[in-house]
């Protein structure tokens, strides 16, 4: 086994770095499901947040067979390009904004 020393001074400062990136990666990042590596799902909240609609409105588009949905541990998951479907048919009423944002948070599901 091979031992590498540092000064106390760079190991704060590295320790310091990885939890900048990770406040930042786990602050910006949604939490994801992904069943595999083409299908990303997120929940009601996540949806309704991003794109400033109610959900409700999220229940009345699965009542009426417009969105595919699953439950996972007893909430709601919708696949991302589902919704993007949604928003590219203009069925959800949402601002143009909010729909390039969340294209963007999600632009590998999106991309056809």
């Amino acid at each position: 086994m091979e031992v590498i020393t540092i000064e106390s001074k760079a190991f704060k400062e590295i320790a310091s770095k990885l939890d900048a990136i990770y406040e930042h990666v786990s602050n910006s990042r949604p939490l994801l499901y992904a069943f595999s590596d083409s299908e990303i799902w997120v929940d009601s909240q996540e949806v309704s947040d991003m794109l400033n609609i109610s959900v409700r409105t999220l229940q009345r588009l699965r009542a009426e067979g417009e969105l595919s949905y699953t439950y996972v541990r007893r909430r709601c998951r919708y696949k991302v390009k589902d919704i993007c479907k949604l928003l590219d048919d203009k069925t959800i009423p949402c601002t143009y904004e909010r729909i390039m944002q969340f294209k963007q948070k999600y632009a590998l599901s999106c991309v056809k």
